[in-house]
């Protein structure tokens, strides 16, 4: 894995732009640290970039940018092509001349070159988003993988066209840069920024499974419609296809789960450093460290993470499954005080506003792993694709109850519990809630929903952090790319899968792995996104996938998986404490008169009366609170760079 950058500019022979895309490549070098290469075509036109982490192939022939072998494309890479072995052989019956490296980078050139980037983009297995330059058309392409595992973001700025793998490389190197507020909107909601979006207005992230061709010629000229993006994967078309041929016998199915997730894994192991695997003692990373250790010769070893606070903390369960596969367990315990020192460190580590808190172990796991391997597997994509999510089965039994009650009642009901005490409250969830984790804050969520009208408007609420989110900035459009996902659907678990692959799996759970991994150099790579499994998983009836009761049942047949397991927790942290005690000073410096002054677009009296509220004990969301501070702590890293005559609207 790397980092990619480049500048279409339509200045000739203009050495600026080269000497900034060199800038570029210093701020994007973490995720590169191994090498940088950059290319220019002779107009000085077309500025390509590369830094490179060395996996396969750690020899200076796999450098980048690349020129294929007749020199008319040159491709800037980031990611794996897990099959590039396979594509070789097939590449050798038409083509018997040597190969120049042993690099997946050459592989796909000679793809593409064979078979044009289409084509090419359907043959190759793995995780990417690459630029590639065709000298002959002038045109470049942008490209990006089925499922948005590598990052890619593109746009205009001042007559010059920028991509780069890290929205920040953009955002430090221009002025005057305009703030989405469609955008800004969006992350109170959800936490993240939902593709295409990004939080600059006129910069995007190219969705997964498209790709972008621009005509070089037409830009330069001031040519208004200069790019086509072309979508070469379509996630809702695959699904109903799997549909289609639904696998009825369970035996059938648990075996070609385990055969096609084992395959993957296998495929994944490929690498010339060392690799490794995150384990938290789950479903999901226990699966792929039984794969690793059934496919695997060498002495892979796990990383797994603890907390010091016993309520959210998973490490015996972790350790308990390496000792019993047979695998070396690497274990860190964090310390309250090292996630809190991270904070600060948000924006630069994730560019835009991102509110998912989980991203703090997530760098604290990267780091410690990055001491020991090069790469390292994940468990990610497990909860999309067999049903983990406990929403996806509490919310159509939610709206199931609720609809039978007139609205008018489910407003009084609401009124009345937002006004109890937390103490109250807290009685109330115990008794209704005893046997979930964290019941307080489910029981908030209730309350929070009671008013929904229909069963769209319950699960967007569902997946929002608080209703309160939507009227925080002045005149926003409330045009939500999520929302509109589901106008044309029913409340289906199928339907909230498929949303959730394409907005939540891509833009926040694999966003938030990339760039707290890329952070320190570090390649993570997710073996449930192998699209084999994909297909063979949504051939699976629902009834066998819900609550990953089929990979359950997988682990079972290797080791007595029923005795180790308990509830899951995931990476959360107590942010709810942090908030009330650790972390409140901090919130009053950024949540005040002052700061929010400087940003009109804002509601500041909303925002301050709900910081004051939540600081009361009220019924305040305290992701809310946490996305309104991560938004104003990255404004104010950034403001030098952003027009502030926008912030006016």
């Amino acid at each position: 894995m790397c980092g990619i950058a480049g500048i279409i500019t339509q200045n000739k022979s203009n050495f600026f732009y080269l000497n900034k895309l060199k800038k570029m490549m210093l701020d994007i070098g973490h995720r590169g640290p191994d090498d940088k290469g950059i290319w220019s075509n002779n107009e000085k036109t077309v500025h390509l970039g590369h830094a490179r982490l060395s996996i396969i192939d750690v020899s200076n022939k796999g450098s980048q940018p690349m020129p294929s072998k007749s020199g008319r494309y040159i491709i800037s890479y980031n990611g794996e092509i897990y099959n590039h072995l396979e594509l070789r052989t097939e590449l050798n019956k038409i083509d018997k001349n040597e190969w120049n490296s042993s690099s997946d980078t050459e592989t796909l050139l000679r793809i593409i070159e064979q078979y044009g980037i289409e084509k090419s983009l359907k043959k190759i297995k793995g995780m990417f988003a690459f630029s590639c330059y065709d000298k002959k058309l002038n045109k470049l392409f942008l490209c990006r993988d089925k499922f948005g595992e590598k990052p890619l973001y593109y746009g205009s700025i001042d007559n010059s066209f920028y991509f780069s793998s890290d929205l920040k490389n953009i955002l430090l190197n221009n002025k005057n840069l305009h703030l989405n507020f469609d955008a800004i909107n969006s992350f109170l909601m959800f936490s993240y920024i939902p593709s295409p979006q990004s939080i600059l207005k006129n910069i995007f992230k190219l969705q997964s499974g498209n790709y972008i061709e621009i005509d070089v010629k037409k830009f330069n000229s001031g040519h208004k419609k200069y790019s086509i993006i072309h979508k070469w994967f379509d996630l809702n078309n695959e699904i109903k296809k799997a549909n289609e041929n639904q696998i009825t016998d369970y035996k059938k199915c648990e075996t070609e789960i385990e055969s096609n997730l084992f395959n993957s894994v296998e495929r994944q192991l490929i690498s010339d450093v060392p690799l490794g695997s995150f384990l938290s003692g789950g479903i999901d990373s226990t699966l792929i460290a039984l794969a690793i250790k059934n496919r695997s010769k060498k002495n892979i070893e796990t990383f797994s993470i603890g907390f010091e606070n016993k309520i959210y903390d998973e490490s015996n369960k972790s350790s308990k499954v390496s000792k019993i596969i047979g695998m070396k367990n690497n274990k860190l315990i964090m310390k309250e005080k090292d996630m809190l020192n991270l904070i600060k460190y948000l924006p630069e580590i994730y560019s835009e506003p991102f509110g998912d808190s989980s991203s703090l172990p997530s760098i604290i796991l990267s780091k410690f792993c990055k001491r020991k391997v090069k790469v390292c597997l994940s468990g990610d994509g497990g909860d999309e694709l067999f049903a983990g999510y406990n929403r996806y089965n509490l919310t159509p039994n939610l709206w199931n109850k609720l609809k039978f009650f007139p609205i008018n009642i489910r407003i009084l009901l609401k009124k009345f519990l937002t006004n109890l005490s937390s103490d109250k409250r807290q009685k109330i969830s115990n008794i209704l809630l005893q046997n979930f984790s964290e019941n307080e804050q489910k029981l908030e969520k209730f309350i929070d929903v009671l008013d929904s009208k229909s069963e769209n408007d319950l699960l967007k609420n569902i997946l929002s952090k608080s209703k309160n989110s939507f009227d925080l900035i002045e005149n926003e459009t409330k045009n939500n790319i999520i929302e509109e996902s589901f106008k044309e659907h029913s409340l289906s678990v199928k339907t909230m899968m498929a949303n959730d692959t394409k907005f939540y799996l891509s833009d926040d759970i694999l966003c938030k792995v990339d760039r707290s991994s890329m952070y320190y150099g570090l390649e993570t790579r997710v073996p449930f996104l192998d699209f084999d499994l994909f297909k063979k998983a949504w051939q699976v009836p629902l009834k066998f996938r819900k609550k990953k009761q089929l990979l359950n049942n997988i682990i079972n047949k290797h080791i007595n998986y029923d005795e180790i397991k308990g509830p899951k927790k995931g990476f959360s942290i107590p942010l709810k404490k942090w908030l009330s005690l650790s972390l409140r000073n901090t919130l009053d410096e950024y949540i005040n008169e002052e700061i929010l002054s400087k940003y009109p677009f804002f509601k500041k009296e909303k925002i301050i009366y709900l910081w004051n509220s939540y600081k009361k004990n009220k019924l305040v969301n305290e992701h809310l609170i946490w996305n309104i501070f991560i938004l104003i702590q990255w404004l104010e890293t950034y403001k030098k760079n952003l027009n502030t005559i926008n912030f006016k609207r």
